[in-house]
């Protein structure tokens, strides 16, 4: 069980450096992380205007 917790690198340079694929691998990450953010700014912003048209509507009906 103990092989299973043990570091594969010796030290942080190493785990970043990632076998000299870090630009790659952390890219990638970044990129993940950008789109998620992304997503999440598309979707507040599509909630938002939802809740207006409905709250419009509501305005609308209740004037008739």
């Amino acid at each position: 069980m103990s092989e299973f917790f043990r570091l594969w690198w010796s030290d942080w340079a190493s785990f970043l450096r990632m076998g000299r694929y870090g630009v790659y691998v952390w890219g990638s990450v970044a990129a993940v992380v950008v789109a998620l953010a992304g997503e999440q700014l598309a979707l507040r912003a599509r909630a938002r205007r939802l809740c207006r048209a409905q709250l419009a509507a509501q305005v609308q009906e209740e004037a008739l």
